[in-house]
């Protein structure tokens, strides 16, 4: 009975969307793992364009922390995720994220009255999605 409950846990867990860590027994060793990571898969690869932006989308809210004072400079992954970014950093990560697993992808900037905002397009075959921080908007394309 111990082993339903427990696997009722897990099932919970992962259509919720929980980001927390769990260890997974793999063979003799254990590595740990979110919940996006067994959702998807480890990197986000071999996903439907939909679900590969869901996946990005929740490995961002992972370290997601927005950053005015970050928004015209240049910085790395690991500053982005230690000080947080503002729209052009995480759009930036979106996009190489994304090229990585073989998607077109590019930034477009919006030019509002007093200010300016950057987001991501990715796309492939089938469609594509828009991510904006930490909200996407996907579109299928019928051809």
């Amino acid at each position: 009975m111990k082993n339903v409950y427990f696997l009722l846990l897990i099932i919970s867990l992962i259509m919720s969307g929980s980001a927390i860590g769990i260890t997974v027994v793999n063979g003799m060793s254990q590595e740990k793992a979110t919940i996006t990571q067994i959702r998807y898969n480890q990197n986000c690869e071999n996903e439907t364009l939909i679900n590969t932006a869901n996946c990005l989308k929740e490995e961002l809210s992972q370290f997601y922390k927005y950053n005015i004072t970050n928004y015209a400079k240049t910085i790395s992954e690991k500053q982005l995720k230690e000080q947080g970014g503002a729209c052009v950093q995480f759009s930036e990560w979106y996009i190489k994220k994304a090229k990585s697993l073989n998607y077109i992808a590019e930034t477009i900037d919006i030019d509002m009255e007093k200010s300016k905002h950057e987001i991501a397009i990715i796309s492939d075959n089938t469609g594509y999605c828009i991510l904006d921080q930490l909200n996407i908007n996907c579109h299928e394309v019928k051809i």
